[in-house]
């Protein structure tokens, strides 16, 4: 799904951990999982030193006490916490206590914007450590409300995220599972039969997406991890899995894999076409796979092949796909990994890195459970046979069933809804617009231009504008909103619909060239990213909300250097009213008989932490106090386009 290459900014760095897993991509959400505490300290310490290598800049959110953790990481001597809080690459910031309670009643948003309001710099590195109460667990829709908003946010200003949690319970474990597919990768730190262990369940690198990824962690004398060679009793297995089924078995498609196959140890087998593959595999149970994918590879024949190979040679065969000239949208790569595909190689990665990336997939195992109903799998992502244009009633019922189809994998999607600026109509921006997935519509209230976007990451969402645009948005629209949630999306279009019916509204079908006429594709797959790109622009805050800022978190105080203190201050928040959505509405139909009603709390009262250490940079000025929002759902994003 790559169109251009994304590099990454920052990596977990622990030595022999292969590129596929120790990078992180630029504006990328990742979750490492700590099942005992004190081990994830080596960890942080090395992904800190590494972006101190690359000046990059470093944040790091604590809960309290931040001289006991940073005490922790200059013991191991990699990394001189003081050196980089001095320099200013490194800031500290503190929660509040009551930090849960916050987030859940004033939402995401609002720290978002705090991000915002305290400067954390465009292009960095983010650590939240301990940030099992950054969401509402318990509540798996809130949890993904939030989740969302923070993926807009540092997707927009490529800030990479290290989100590590260390009291996970066992019903927060399964939600923080299910909100996989709006994080970037998952790894778990934890003690196995040779020791500690990383396992990433799902990750995203520059290089590609892997999923069902295990490596055993040796200690160094200093404290640190290294990834060290598996256990011996695995190693035996290993060499008995050799003797039983001889030299490694390779089979691919691509012919232009002929000549490295030739310098490359193991017997190598090209095969022409899927059927081909499943015939030749046949009966193995330590092959690896190399699929094509390519323009005219035909999706349901891929996910079948996979489906069934992996069925077929069990959790120790490694199956790879690799784009030729051609990238995966985002929900079909998303569809491949669940039906057994270990590693997806992009379009961009030059042919010599192949050996490297299959070398990290020896002693792996494909431990997900794949036993799914394929043709509800398959469905949720087989693309609309409709694109561009319709009248609002048809336009929304489409987009609704494309919501509601998407849902089994979690399909991201958005609506944009742009006010046109001053002297454009919407016949112009038909002339301009040029829409190619099927799945992306059109439509408009007479105002307002409408545009659905299926299977598009909030973070490619504003490259994908342009790109259908063929401008920057502030050409066409005014005024821009971006409907991420399905609730919000569904009420929107039922809005959409009813001020159909009040008005006679003009059909443009017939203006609307062929390219962007409805048609009936194959099973095809367009070009989409892969992977979270990020926006070229960042949000700014409103010129409103921004004066209230300055006036009612200014909060700043000059401390003595000393041991950690609590100040009272009074701060009173200006409450920004919201929609909120009362009742749950039928995704399908996107009909809503009664207008949305509005929610807000009352002002509180805040108390300021500000904390203070051995080193003067460390005298705090940061803490997120709650703006009040809707209970009942989160703002839709709106931003001044241009």
């Amino acid at each position: 799904m790559h169109e251009t290459p994304v590099l990454a900014n920052a990596r977990l760095s622990i030595p022999g951990l292969p590129s596929l897993t120790d990078q992180m991509l630029s504006g990328g959400l990742y979750a490492l999982i700590a099942e005992m505490p004190p081990a994830r300290i080596p960890v942080l310490a090395s992904s800190l030193q590494y972006a101190w290598s690359k000046q990059q800049n470093c944040t790091v959110i604590l809960p309290s006490h931040p001289e006991a953790f940073l005490e922790r990481i200059d013991a191991l001597g990699v990394y001189d916490t003081s050196r980089a809080l001095e320099s200013g690459k490194l800031q500290i910031f503190l929660r509040q206590d009551n930090f849960a309670k916050n987030m859940f009643r004033f939402g995401a948003e609002r720290f978002a914007k705090e991000l915002d309001y305290f400067g954390i710099p465009d292009d960095s590195y983010l650590i939240f450590d301990q940030a099992d109460e950054l969401f509402s667990l318990h509540d798996l829709s809130l949890a993904m409300e939030q989740v969302e908003a923070l993926r807009l946010w540092f997707g927009k200003h490529r800030v990479t995220a290290l989100l590590v949690f260390s009291r996970l319970s066992g019903n927060s474990a399964e939600t923080l599972q299910a909100m996989m597919d709006q994080l970037s990768g998952i790894v778990r730190m934890s003690s196995g039969r040779p020791g500690l262990e990383l396992t990433f369940d799902y990750w995203q690198s520059p290089e590609g997406t892997i999923a069902a990824r295990q490596y055993p962690l040796l200690t160094l004398d200093n404290g640190m991890y290294k990834v060290g060679a598996r256990a011996a009793e695995e190693m035996a297995e290993q060499i008995d899995e050799v003797q039983q089924h001889g030299p490694a078995k390779f089979f691919y498609m691509d012919e232009d894999l002929a000549s490295l196959a030739n310098e490359l140890p193991g017997n190598w087998q090209r095969v022409s076409s899927l059927i081909g593959m499943l015939h030749a595999t046949r009966g193995l149970q330590a092959a690896t796979v190399v699929l094509s994918f390519q323009r005219h590879t035909g999706l349901r024949e891929l996910a079948e092949t996979v489906h069934t190979l992996r069925m077929s040679l069990g959790k120790k065969a490694h199956i790879v796909i690799r784009e030729k000239q051609a990238s995966l949208r985002y929900q079909n790569e998303a569809l491949l990994l669940r039906l057994g595909v270990n590693l997806v190689i992009h379009r961009d990665i030059p042919e010599n890195r192949l050996p490297l990336l299959l070398e990290s997939l020896k002693g792996q195992s494909f431990d997900r459970n794949v036993d799914i109903d394929f043709e509800v799998a398959l469905a949720s992502v087989i693309p609309s046979g409709l694109r561009g244009y319709l009248l609002p009633p048809r336009f929304a019922r489409e987009a609704g069933i494309i919501m509601e189809r998407g849902t089994a994998l979690n399909i991201p999607c958005v609506l944009v809804i742009g006010e046109l600026v001053e002297g454009t109509s919407f016949p112009d921006i038909l002339a301009r617009i040029s829409i190619s997935r099927p799945g992306d519509l059109l439509s408009s209230d007479g105002k307002a231009c409408y545009l659905f976007f299926n299977a598009c990451p909030e973070s490619a969402l504003q490259l994908t504008l342009e790109r259908i645009l063929g401008a920057a948005a502030g050409t066409a629209f005014h005024e821009v909103s971006y409907l991420i949630d399905r609730r919000e999306i569904a009420l929107a279009l039922s809005n959409l619909v009813h001020a159909a019916r009040d008005v006679e509204l003009t059909d443009y079908s017939s203006r609307v060239s062929e390219r962007t006429s409805e048609r009936t594709p194959e099973r095809v797959a367009m070009e989409m990213p892969t992977v979270p790109l990020f926006y070229q622009s960042a949000e700014k805050v409103d010129g409103q909300l921004e004066a209230q800022l300055d006036e009612q978190l200014d909060t700043r105080v000059e401390i003595s250097v000393s041991a950690p203190i609590a100040v009272q201050a009074d701060r009173h928040f200006v409450h920004e009213p919201d929609e909120a959505l009362e009742q749950d509405i039928d995704i399908v139909t996107a009909i809503a008989d009664e207008e949305p009603e509005l929610s807000s709390d009352d002002d509180e009262k805040f108390k300021f932490n500000p904390v203070a250490d051995d080193s003067a940079m460390r005298a705090a000025n940061q803490v997120f106090g709650k703006q009040p929002a809707p209970r009942a759902t989160r703002a839709a994003y709106k931003k001044q386009a241009g």
